[in-house]
């Protein structure tokens, strides 16, 4: 199996962000330590266990939020009451739109593997200080 460049990129920052969990996890204080953990733009992980989803489509009655919610919390193995769904404002690094008959279907090919790889760090960095196999 050969690796790709965006692979090998994908994978080292999926290390140092299971490296930074695994940190906190130990009971250890970082410097660092911030009040909320944000892999990717879409997901922000608070201390509290609540989790913020970002979604860049705006809801007009297809159920695209919904299903949003329930894909990510599908993949992260979370109960989705825990997870709070808000449309992100417009800038340069998020355009929103309306979903329409694609946006569901966008989000299921783009954002499910986000919400995988997020779902790996932390069970990465929980086998790491546990010192058992993910």
């Amino acid at each position: 199996m050969t690796l790709a460049r965006r692979n090998f990129i994908r994978v080292a920052l999926m290390g140092s962000g299971s490296l930074a969990i695994q940190h906190t996890l130990l009971g250890a204080e970082p410097k660092f330590a911030r009040e909320s953990f944000k892999p990717i733009k879409y997901l922000e992980f608070g201390k509290d266990g609540r989790i913020t989803l970002f979604s860049t489509k705006a809801e007009l009655g297809q159920g695209t939020n919904t299903a949003l919610r329930a894909m990510a919390a599908e993949e992260l193995f979370v109960d989705s009451s825990v997870i709070d769904l808000i449309v992100a404002e417009p800038g340069v690094d998020m355009q929103v739109a309306t979903g329409g008959s694609w946006g569901t279907a966008g989000w299921y090919r783009g954002a499910r593997p986000l919400f995988a790889a997020c779902r790996q760090l932390f069970m990465d960095a929980a086998a790491q200080s546990w010192n058992v196999s993910a």
